[in-house]
Formats: C-alpha cells, structure tokens, sequence
C-alpha cells in the first residue's frame, strides 16, 4: 500500500477462488473507498510491493519478482529491463525517479544469498548495478531511504554463520561506509531511518509459540555510536519499523498487534488497533506525514488522521 498525498493510494490484494490472482485498488478518498484497476498488468501478486512518487508514474514486483512501471496511474503495466533478472527481490524504494532495487539470485538451497543492488535514474528505464556496494551476504537485507542521498542496507544471518552487516551512503549510493551493528541477536531484523542522521535497528531471537526476543537500537549520528533503547513485548514477531519523526516510531509485528513510541523508543504503546484475531499479525504500516497513516492486516485497512490517537477500519470492497 502506497500513499503519495491525504487522498490518493494504491494497494496491492487479490481475488481468490482456487487460485489467488494478484490485483491492484486505487483510491482518492484517502481509503474510505476503493476501485480496482490495473486488470492489464502481467501477474501483480498479493506479496509484492506498490510504489508511486505522483498520480501517474510508479512502480511495482510481484511474487515473481518482476518489477513493472507505469505512467498513467495503475491502469496499464509495462515490464521493465530488471523484470528477467533471475533474481528475487527484498527492497523496492524510489525517490522521484531514482528507483533502487535490492535483490538477490535463487538461492533456496544455500545457507546465505548475496545480494546486490540496482539502481535506475529514469524512472525503470535502464538500469546498472551499483557500483562501490559492498559484498551482501546473508539470510535476509533490507533497503532504506530518507532522501535522494542517504540510505542504510542492512543483513541478517537468521542463525547462520555469516556476520550481520550495516552500511549507510550520504552521496547517493556513489560511496558506501560500514556502520557497527549492534545486534547481539541475529536471527531477524528491521531497519528505520528519518533525515540524515536518526536511525533505528530492531533485532529479533529466533522465533517460537508466538514469542520473540526483541532489541531496539538507536543512532544519532548516522550508525556511528549506538544506544540500546526500551526492548519491546516478546509477544509477536519483528515485522516492519518505520519512523515518521526523530521521536515517533511504529512497529508492526507478526502473530500480535502493532505498537507505537512517541519517545525514540524509551517506552512502547499498544495502538488500539483491534481485530478479532491478531494471529496473522500487521503488514506494513505507511504513512505520509506524521499524522496521515495507514496499516493493513486480514481485516482490511487501518487509516488514521490524528497521529496514530485514533484508528478507522476500512474493509476492502473495491468497486469496478
């Protein structure tokens, strides 16, 4: 799900009968209502991942982990040069029509996957591998961006034998630096940064029955010195941590509700973000401002317009 002002998003779901075929909603009421659009698009699957930078250029990858543009809002989806790469894809970040793409060959079969990092200056048209990146190695990566020049990739090794990794860029992905992580449990991670300096790293145990050591690592100065901050609940598993201030932090969990902290991390909240059942756990939380913001789980969507003090439900019965 994707939001590029108070009124226009996109979703990606599907439409299941014996088999689920991938879809994409479109909404202008900020996700009060939704309309399904996109019935062109060459397999969108429901564990992709939809980005747009305005109404009509965006980007997406779907469970074959092919990365599609368009440029007229949703409605119609073009293959892009990245799109044959035997590869399978971790990050898709774009600022303007800078477009980064984190991904890794198959590797079902070995301990670690090496990933590597491609990066589009006209908006998926072309596309070169970054040069200066270091080697990328382990179970899982993650790709974030603050700006059109500062981004973090971090590794985890879930167990296995390669070391967790940390590097941070302020020139653009030209030049890359290894930041000290943190972490002294490995086998989960998520990364969250704010301007060019504030960055977070939430690190989880090996999960089981529901529970998961957590640890919440905080920087001021860009990864250079970390501060262990309040650990969360071990209730849930470490899904997505996303910060929307230098003090506002969320953190969507799987197997349990999300939380919130309005301190950097010092202490946690439960949004009050209720369903019937919170097994399945939260997707991602995105917000637009610090105010506008919206998460989804089996239920539905999630959006509020106060900061997180107050949540509206919104079930997704797209209309054609």
């Amino acid at each position: 799900m994707y939001f590029i002002d108070q009124s226009n998003g996109w979703a990606l779901g599907a439409i299941c009968a014996v088999d689920c075929d991938g879809r994409i909603f479109r909404t202008t009421d900020g996700g009060r209502t939704w309309k399904l659009i996109g019935l062109d698009q060459t397999g969108s699957a429901q564990y992709g991942s939809i980005v747009f930078v305005d109404k009509l250029d965006g980007w997406m990858f779907d469970t074959h982990d092919r990365v599609q543009v368009t440029h007229d809002g949703g409605h119609h989806w073009e293959l892009t040069a990245l799109a044959n790469e035997d590869a399978s894809i971790t990050s898709l970040v774009a600022v303007g029509r800078s477009v980064w793409v984190l991904s890794h060959p198959y590797c079902e079969t070995e301990p670690t996957c090496t990933f590597h990092l491609s990066i589009s200056s006209d908006g998926g048209g072309a596309w070169r591998q970054a040069r200066g990146v270091p080697d990328l190695k382990g179970y899982g990566a993650e790709l974030v961006r603050t700006d059109a020049t500062h981004a973090y990739i971090s590794t985890w090794s879930a167990g296995g034998s390669e070391p967790d990794l940390l590097f941070s860029t302020s020139d653009g992905g030209r030049t890359w630096t290894r930041r000290k992580n943190p972490c002294s449990i490995s086998y989960d991670h998520s990364i969250a940064a704010f301007g060019s300096s504030s960055v977070w790293l939430m690190c989880g145990s090996e999960p089981g029955a529901g529970q998961q050591l957590k640890e919440l690592f905080r920087s001021n100065d860009g990864g250079v010195h970390w501060i262990k901050e309040a650990s969360p609940p071990g209730s849930g598993y470490v899904g997505q941590i996303l910060a929307t201030t230098s003090s506002s932090i969320w953190f969507s969990l799987h197997r349990n509700g999300p939380l919130h902290s309005n301190d950097g991390g010092h202490s946690w909240t439960n949004t009050g973000i209720v369903t019937r059942d919170d097994f399945s756990g939260f997707g991602a939380f995105h917000f637009l401002d610090p105010t506008h913001g919206w998460i989804t789980n089996y239920a539905g969507i999630f959006r509020t317009t106060n900061g997180g003090r107050s949540w509206s439900h919104v079930v997704l019965k797209a209309s054609f």
